[in-house]
């Protein structure tokens, strides 16, 4: 019973956190499980209602804030659209609003937009997830819809109709499958279990195991080359210090003892490598690129005064006010500028501004791309520059 309202408390948090769709997963993972086993009556737990008010009270709090905010002054604006109910807005339109078309956001909305994606931030087990999830499906099929109590299909079916709910939204992002990479992860180790402990799947398991070894050599190549022709700031020796560390994967893998368990090391060995190698060069290096990164570093080195430093036709994200330690303020029109205002604008403003404020004085210049969306065409140094836009800080009154 502990576990049960500890669970609910859980929701709550992630509710704080992601919204609605951190109590729809547990519900969406469940309920094809009890269906499937024709558990009817776990559907009527009176423990529901008391783990809905434990959620509803915890909640209570942020509720309390979102109605000062927003609900008492309705009209403030949110992404340039103008938020009647707080209270709606995170509980509704931000989350299932994607879906009904009442959000503001609209793009990426294809079924298979974070499957895409999947294909490379789920690897080195890609390939057996899919394959896990193909036969999980597939029992299913051939046992006519109908589970034995041995079995479960919380992870598979809780996956699945998480996919199916997030990939039917009309905004998308890359990250947003991670809210189901638990379940896939659960789903994946069962199949690698039957692999490599039991004697299902014996066709597949050497040529698994061999695409396997491919996918890490091909992974350490690949961030071999990032490292050593994205960035000039990234040194060289980094990557010749990447290869070496590839190097000690082989003997792992060639190890004398059972082939399938040098497998398992051989991803661990990998997955660690390649991210020290990653946040320890590559990420410190594309931030660089990030104006948030740039602006703040110069806001705080000049000491300039941030309660003056207004933002001016462009989206920075938060990265400047998280890491400038502010809230940096946007003016949406030039008439709203004033004297002693530092305006923080891209470059192709420079010249509009001058016209109102002739004695502007440009403090900085800095890249301005979104490191999130990296494309080839920026991981080409010789083509960078056609990607990565430019802004400014500027002193209106030039002194």
């Amino acid at each position: 019973m502990e576990i049960f309202f500890v669970a609910f408390i859980a929701v709550a948090g992630g509710m704080m956190t992601k919204g609605p769709i951190a109590l729809m997963v547990p519900v969406f993972a469940f309920a094809p499980h009890f269906i499937l086993r024709r558990e009817w009556k776990q559907f009527f737990r009176w423990e529901y209602i008391a783990g809905l008010i434990i959620i509803g009270i915890l909640l209570l709090p942020m509720s309390i804030g979102l109605y000062q905010q927003y609900d008492l002054h309705p009209g403030k604006i949110i992404h340039g659209v103008p938020i009647k109910s707080g209270l709606r807005f995170y509980y509704w339109t931000q989350s299932f609003g994607r879906i009904t078309g009442e959000s503001e956001w609209h793009e990426n909305g294809s079924i298979f937009f974070l499957l895409q994606n999947m294909l490379w931030s789920f690897l080195p087990w890609i390939i057996y997830f899919l394959l896990a999830l193909f036969f999980s499906i597939k029992k299913i099929f051939q046992q006519k819809f109908f589970l034995q109590s041995s079995q479960e299909f919380i992870t598979s079916g809780g996956f699945i109709l998480t996919y199916l709910a997030l990939g039917s939204s009309q905004a998308q992002l890359p990250h947003y499958i991670f809210v189901a990479f638990p379940l896939a992860a659960i789903v994946t180790g069962n199949f690698l279990y039957q692999l490599l402990e039991t004697n299902h799947f014996l066709k597949f398991k050497k040529p698994l195991l061999m695409f396997q070894v491919f996918v890490y050599v091909l992974l350490w190549i690949s961030i071999i080359m990032i490292l050593a022709v994205v960035f000039e700031s990234v040194s060289i020796y980094t990557a010749i210090a990447c290869f070496l560390v590839c190097l000690g994967m082989f003997p792992v893998l060639f190890a004398d003892k059972d082939s399938y368990y040098k497998i398992l090391e051989a991803s661990f060995y990998t997955i660690i490598g390649l991210n020290l190698f990653l946040n320890i060069s590559f990420y410190p290096a594309l931030l660089k690129y990030q104006a948030g990164n740039t602006a703040a570093d110069y806001i705080n080195e000049h000491q300039l005064p941030k309660n003056n430093i207004f933002i001016y036709g462009m989206f920075e994200g938060r990265t400047l006010d998280f890491y400038g330690n502010h809230i940096f303020q946007h003016k949406n029109d030039k008439k709203e500028f004033l004297a002693s205002d530092i305006i923080m604008t891209p470059i192709d403003s420079v010249n509009s501004i001058k016209k109102d404020w002739p004695q502007m004085k440009v403090l900085f210049t800095g890249p301005d791309f979104h490191v999130t969306r990296l494309t080839f065409q920026f991981l080409n140094p010789l083509e960078r520059d056609k990607e990565v836009g430019k802004y400014v800080i500027a002193d209106l009154d030039g002194k």
